[in-house]
């Protein structure tokens, strides 16, 4: 290689794909991020095949010598402002003329993947008032979407908990859908009246995998048919486990309100 290393372009390429991938970027995104970031540190002919799980980066160097690299991934978030921030740096290496710095470039991909999200009151508060909003669109009355508002945020809280665990993604969905019927319902005791039905949508719409869909969708659109399926099923598993633990939270309270009667 006449700029940069080749163990350097292996760490640089695939963590830049990596960080497309873990923050809800599309497959076939993350392999043009890969490809792109590979060639403009001086790889030839890169290539790149990217799963839900594995960010692999193959290259030429200039004596035609083959390497192969891969890169496992183990956690996926939704951050599109690491998407972009990562989008930036892949387009500006690739009109960069002059020899690149690796240790920099290195740096800065640290530094985007460490970069700091938005604080955790504005998170919760922005589910809490996304549920109230969900819960009017829905045909909620005013006080059924206040009760969602108030249900909305503490299901956030609860999720961002489960979240700094090594609980899977499936366990927290079949949590929240359980703790979003229960909390409704234990509401519903009260005098309040509540239209239980919408004020559970309303919440748990919160958490409903939409970019997961669409990404699935745009995924089998530009060919990557395994990327595509894979997230199908992951969005198809989550929405299953919201189902079954909203039903199962309801089936609970009941149980509980028809042995206190």
């Amino acid at each position: 290689m006449n700029r940069i290393d080749v163990d350097d372009i292996q760490q640089i390429a695939s963590a830049a794909g990596a960080v497309v991938l873990e923050n809800g970027g599309e497959t076939y995104r993350a392999e043009k991020t890969v490809v792109r970031t590979a060639a403009a540190l001086g790889a030839i002919e890169p290539s790149s095949f990217i799963t839900t799980t594995v960010v692999m980066v193959s290259f030429l160097d200039e004596k035609r010598k083959h390497y192969s690299y891969f890169k496992r991934i183990y956690k996926r978030n939704i951050n599109l402002n690491k998407l972009t921030m990562i989008n930036s740096l892949s387009r500006a290496l690739e009109r960069r003329k002059r020899v690149l710095d690796a240790a920099f470039i290195e740096r800065r991909i640290a530094h985007i993947g460490d970069a700091k999200e938005y604080s955790a009151a504005f998170i919760i508060a922005s589910a809490a008032f996304s549920s109230f909003f969900f819960t009017l669109l829905f045909g909620g009355t005013v006080l059924d979407a206040l009760c969602a508002l108030v249900i909305g945020g503490i299901l956030r809280a609860a999720i961002r908990l489960l979240g700094k665990s090594t609980v899977n993604n499936f366990f927290v969905s079949l949590c929240a859908g359980s703790a979003a019927s229960i909390m409704t319902d234990i509401l519903g005791i009260t005098p309040i009246p509540l239209h239980s039905s919408v004020v559970i949508i309303g919440v748990l719409m919160q958490v409903v995998p939409g970019l997961a869909l669409v990404n699935a969708i745009r995924d089998s659109i530009a060919g990557d048919f395994v990327a595509g399926t894979s997230r199908l099923v992951d969005a198809l598993l989550t929405a299953l486990a919201l189902s079954v633990g909203g039903t199962a939270g309801l089936f609970v309270t009941h149980a509980i309100q028809g042995g206190m009667q």
